[in-house]
């Protein structure tokens, strides 16, 4: 039977927060009707993060995969394996979502609502009605100043270049060389979000609360910020 919609949740180290993100993404799909498989790629996490998503996937075998890869392997990779996974099984819709909670699965709905006249459709923290929660304002600052170097060098045509939630619509991975974008970080998120640009494809933002990890240490770094600067470069020289 073909699954409407596959929800990719890349995880590290996330033991504390994956057993509510996935009792809560089960409980909204079902109480919207929505016919999900709910993949969680764990890149061998030392925390066991791999382990109490099997002991979870025990209550809805049919509905939750896990992945434990054997190495830490990152973001990137993590999604291009599961866009693969969606392909295969033929989804009508692929969700990324962050498994630190920052992301509330709340939104799924509106997210496959917007996107069956859209091709790619992100939550934003920087439209009307989007919100960040317990952020410091260095990091305020750091995020959206991202956000707007990319969109404005790369003439992108949304304002939060560098979300990580979103719906897509697998068929259109099919018209784009999603396998290879080789950056993790802000930096896959920026090239498939300019991949989809460039192929024409609709993309449109919604408003989303984000919240700030309550459990767990952040993945964002220097080296993270770097990467996706210089990746916003190379696209730039390539078009």
């Amino acid at each position: 039977m073909k699954n409407e919609v596959y929800i990719i949740i890349p995880t590290y180290n996330e033991a504390k927060s994956i057993p509510f993100l996935l009792g809560q993404t089960v409980k909204i799909c079902l109480e919207h009707g929505i016919d999900e498989k709910i993949l969680v790629i764990d890149d061998n996490s030392p925390d066991g993060t791999a382990r109490i998503a099997r002991d979870y996937k025990e209550n809805y075998p049919h509905i939750i995969e896990v992945y434990q890869r054997k190495e830490k392997l990152g973001l990137g990779s993590a999604y291009r394996f599961g866009f693969s996974k969606a392909l295969q099984e033929k989804a009508d819709y692929i969700i990324q979502m962050d498994a630190d909670l920052s992301h509330n699965p709340r939104s799924i709905p509106r997210f496959l609502e917007t996107c069956k006249n859209s091709d790619l459709v992100v939550g934003s923290r920087y439209v009307e009605h989007g919100r960040i929660k317990n952020w410091s304002l260095p990091r305020k600052l750091i995020s959206r100043a991202g956000s707007l170097y990319a969109k404005n060098v790369l003439t992108l045509p949304v304002q939060d270049t560098t979300s990580g939630f979103r719906c897509i619509r697998t068929s259109c991975l099919r018209t784009i060389a999603v396998n290879s974008i080789r950056a993790d970080g802000y930096g896959f998120q920026i090239e498939l979000l300019y991949l989809f640009w460039k192929h024409g494809l609709r993309i449109k933002e919604i408003p989303i609360e984000f919240t700030e990890r309550r459990m767990g240490k952040s993945k964002f770094s220097k080296k993270i910020a770097l990467e996706a600067f210089l990746k916003v470069l190379e696209l730039r020289k390539s078009n």
